[in-house]
């Protein structure tokens, strides 16, 4: 167990900055959100089974329903955003901003729709690992 306690806590960092990867890039590229959102769920089922629960629920400090909700949230506000416009739902809008310490960026409303997919996934996730550990441990 050694072993497994000594990777999973050094690949948690390296995955975390690979789903922000996956995330930036998603709204170009196929999957970016929902691939991103698996990926971190099954590093946090590495750190439930190689560490604890406990230390595992430390590193996020969320309820998965919570996270859920707030996806779902943001996902559909910015589907709905689409409407004020007079476009149809979930029509992605592409707009650019000046910001002093980044410069240049820009930023397409599909790139926040892909971040609440993130959530939502990762949240799911959460709430089927928190439960199996539960179950797996006889709490209620």
């Amino acid at each position: 167990m050694l072993i497994l306690r000594v990777v999973s806590r050094a690949i948690f960092p390296i995955f975390l900055l690979y789903t922000m990867y996956l995330l930036a890039r998603g709204h170009q590229q196929i999957g970016g959100g929902f691939i991103a959102g698996v990926i971190l769920g099954l590093v946090m089922a590495v750190l439930y089974i190689g560490i604890s629960r406990e230390f595992a629920k430390k590193c996020f400090g969320v309820k998965g329903y919570h996270v859920v909700a707030i996806g779902l949230l943001v996902a559909i506000i910015t589907g709905i955003a689409a409407f004020f416009y007079g476009l149809p739902f979930l029509t992605s809008d592409f707009r650019e901003f000046n910001i002093f310490f980044f410069g240049h960026v820009e930023l397409a409303s599909a790139a926040i729709f892909d971040f609440g997919i993130f959530i939502t996934v990762f949240g799911v996730l959460l709430v089927i690992i928190d439960t199996l550990g539960q179950s797996i441990e006889g709490e209620d």
